[in-house]
């Protein structure tokens, strides 16, 4: 396969336009070295300014990332032949994209986090990250820093972090383990590569980041089967950017991206999350995790989910929720057939005693929902699992969404719904669009006990 995709590239192109019509870009491109033995990806080739880019294969997507510092041109090649359609994700940043006589041709610029899907087939997508340069790297000679350096596979197990400690993944670097913190201040966990936890199905998490302050993640994919790729339980001062997790389905298992479990002052920028069940999660309460949760930040975050909901808040919510501002957010493809699961692209499930107040969404894109787009919902639920949790239901109040756009009209419709005349949902929507209809008032909406507006 190999051979085949070298010879696509030395096919004529100028039928296509690629060379009349698309002058290289004057932008550097960082291309990561990665290990000989690593296999790559059977379905895809690419190119960016003309160099060849290693598509990272797993059983799902496949991937694709560099380093660029500024606009570069992008050529997809893909095995699948005599394609009609494809699909760069997310739609709604209105990506301009030639097809070509063998896959297309794109411009990316640093940041930019796609999912480009062949005639609407969503079991092998490919995603592209396009990353800002390295820059200066941490010497690794520094005891401070735990270095994993390109073109190498590292077999690492457990990777117990100190205090102070910067872990760095040099682009092109695969690591085989996961990532433990504990009671820390002034950790960082950044670097261009790839943290693999999906060899260490065992372990709850590939990064589990507990009770520590000053956290700093950026810039890593990090890959996983089961249990959550990014854990943050009880911290205080965590900024999340750039972080790409890509989780993969594995005999049953559910595999979260980002959960935030008790947590305060966290933000959390311009990341990729695609799993098999929610990807960016809140809870106040949860076995053994517990702690109010206010003052977090979502802004550029892209979502793909299966089975769960892309912007999830709940359900484990017996202790208080405020001051939470998502912007600028993307449900690319969210949940599946099954309305009995009661997911969503947007969702707040409010399942226990706490108050969940001074919720804002602005600028929001919901491009494929197969279930609820938006749901709101007081309700008491057996999802609440620990010990001293109450099940008697909470309040919502004081949501508000502005500017947001369906692309497609979920198929089950949007809920707002409180528990009951004590325990309420109060909701406000500014300029809500489905397909390019605004909505005026509660018509495709499941309400009950609810204070729902519209303007």
């Amino acid at each position: 396969m190999r051979k085949f995709f070298l010879g696509l590239f030395l096919l004529p192109v100028a039928a296509a336009g690629l060379c009349a019509k698309t002058p290289p870009s004057a932008s550097r491109v960082e291309t990561y070295r990665y290990a000989s033995q690593l296999a790559p990806s059977a379905a895809y080739a690419v190119k960016v300014n003309g160099e060849d880019q290693f598509v990272y294969p797993t059983s799902e997507a496949q991937i694709v990332t560099f380093g660029c510092d500024g606009p570069v041109t992008v050529e997809v090649i893909s095995a699948r032949s005599g394609f009609s359609s494809v699909a760069v994700r997310p739609l709604s940043k209105n990506y301009l994209v030639k097809k070509t006589a063998e896959g297309i041709r794109l411009s990316l610029s640093p940041y930019d986090r796609v999912s480009v899907e062949f005639d609407g087939d969503e079991s092998c997508p490919l995603f592209i990250f396009a990353n800002p340069l390295s820059g200066e790297k941490p010497s690794p000679e520094d005891p401070s820093v735990l270095f994993f350096e390109a073109g190498k596979v590292h077999s690492a197990g457990k990777i117990q972090l100190r205090q102070g400690q910067r872990l760095y993944i040099e682009g092109g670097a695969v690591v085989d383990g996961y990532v433990s913190a504990s009671r820390l201040k002034g950790i960082s966990l950044d670097g261009f590569g790839i943290l693999n936890a999906v060899p260490y199905t065992k372990e709850p998490n590939g990064i589990g980041i507990l009770e520590c302050s000053d956290v700093h993640v950026a810039n890593l994919i990090t890959c996983n089967t089961s249990g959550r790729m990014a854990f943050f339980y009880k911290n205080l001062g965590v900024e999340i950017d750039n972080l790409k997790c890509v989780g993969r389905f594995y005999s049953g298992d559910q595999t979260d991206a980002i959960d935030l479990y008790c947590n305060q002052d966290v933000r959390v920028t311009r990341c990729f999350c695609y799993g098999n069940d929610d990807t960016y999660c809140i809870k106040s309460q949860k076995f053994q995790f517990a702690g109010e949760v206010k003052h977090i930040r979502f802004d550029d975050c892209i979502a793909w989910n299966y089975r769960g909901n892309s912007f999830e808040l709940g359900y484990e919510t017996n202790l208080d929720v405020s001051d939470i501002r998502y912007t600028n957010i993307y449900s690319i493809h969210s949940s599946g057939p099954e309305i009995e699961y009661r997911r969503g692209a947007v969702t707040i499930h409010a399942a226990a005693a706490g108050t969940v107040s001074d919720i804002s969404y602005e600028n929001v894109f919901i491009e494929d929902p197969k279930e609820f787009g938006i749901m709101v919902w007081v309700l008491q639920s057996e999802y609440n699992i620990g010990n001293g949790v109450t099940y008697a239901p909470g309040v919502v109040k004081n949501v508000r969404f502005k500017n947001v756009r369906f692309l497609k009209a979920p198929r089950y419709g949007n809920l707002v719904m409180g528990f009951d005349t004590a325990h309420t949902a109060e909701v406000s929507f500014e300029n809500l669009v489905v397909e390019g209809k605004k909505v005026r008032d509660d018509r495709g909406f499941h309400r009950a006990f609810c204070s729902l507006s519209f303007r």
